[in-house]
């Protein structure tokens, strides 16, 4: 089992409690709450433990940008009051296809995926 994060795994003992609950690999990256990283690090480092695998394993990916202060490139206006909820929205709409694509690279090498 693997879990895969954008941002360091020292809050809450997050690293800890995921290797005492199975996780053989977990594989995290300093980032800082301005700069987005779901979109450097969610196919590659992803694609890699599913190109390395045989037989059944399970990945867990964590996206980072969709997490408060929500920092997006993009800054489309949807319209809403709150600026927070703005920011998210942008965030999503940048996660979104990410998560898109590494479900469809990871069926193309034959694993099961959930959306």
């Amino acid at each position: 089992m693997a879990f895969f994060h954008d941002d360091n795994l020292g809050f809450d003992g997050e690293g800890e409690f995921m290797r005492a609950h199975g996780f053989v690999i977990v594989c995290a990256a300093e980032s800082s709450p301005t700069s987005p990283l779901d979109a450097t690090l969610l196919p590659e480092r992803s694609i890699g433990f599913g190109r390395s695998r045989r037989g059944p394993s399970f990945l867990m990916r964590w996206t980072d940008d969709t997490h408060h202060p929500y920092s997006a490139p993009t800054r489309t206006d949807y319209g809403v009051q709150d600026q927070s909820l703005n920011r998210y929205l942008n965030a999503v709409h940048e996660s979104d296809p990410l998560v898109g694509a590494l479900a469809d690279q990871l069926q193309a090498m034959g694993w099961p995926t959930t959306r």
